[in-house]
């Protein structure tokens, strides 16, 4: 991207590092989350196939993913590929504990997609995740093998706290939702009447250095 980032009129990012990156030869440079589109994210009758399930590659673009081949090997869980739209949907319904994992900076739609499905989420924390989601109420995170093993086998025993957080992950993440992505970068952009703040996603770079 270097080389073209300056040439932009305004420049959109969910990775903070790359923002910050961006910044450095923007001043038009916004945060902003990953959205769901209501069409296909949300929750389906079935009945559990998984106790605890990754929708993913271990290995991404190449490159393998350490966390994730790691927790893979000691704790042992259910990956499942190319599940896209309602299967997506499908197998996160399926599922009693969601894993998601993230590289710290910033974190895929996987997250909120799992959340619109009202799916029990185990997250990797990522940069401002706090800012959007409050952990032991939307969903809950770990930062070891350890305390995922832990953390797999309380809620496993804990039907109805993980079921509560799951309906209020479902709930939170409403917000995010396609119409309210592409109003923010509309908006922002003077295309349409400004939105307020409360309807807004993300916001400008030095609101998060703030």
């Amino acid at each position: 991207m270097d080389g073209i980032i300056e040439h932009c009129d305004y420049v959109f990012m969910s990775r903070w590092s790359a923002l910050q990156r961006a910044s450095a030869t923007n001043r038009n440079c916004y945060f902003l989350q990953e959205c769901v589109d209501p069409a296909v994210n949300y929750p389906i009758e079935v009945p559990y196939a998984y106790d605890v399930s990754f929708i993913g590659s271990l290995n991404a673009d190449g490159q393998v993913h350490a966390d994730r081949e790691r927790c893979h090997a000691e704790v042992g869980f259910e990956v499942v590929t190319n599940a896209f739209g309602l299967e997506h949907s499908r197998v996160v319904s399926q599922t009693r504990i969601n894993l998601n994992f993230t590289e710290g900076d910033g974190t895929s739609d996987r997250l909120y997609k799992i959340l619109a499905a009202e799916g029990f989420l185990l997250t990797q924390p990522y940069t401002f995740m706090t800012k959007d989601f409050v952990p032991g109420e939307h969903l809950e995170t770990f930062e070891s093998t350890v305390e995922l093993k832990q953390k797999i086998a309380f809620y496993l025993r804990n039907s109805t706290q993980r079921e509560a957080i799951a309906v209020s992950g479902r709930r939170r993440v409403g917000q995010f939702t396609t119409r309210r992505w592409a109003e923010t970068v509309l908006s922002t952009c003077g295309v349409r009447p400004a939105v307020g703040t409360d309807d807004r996603l993300g916001g400008h770079v030095e609101e998060y250095l703030s």
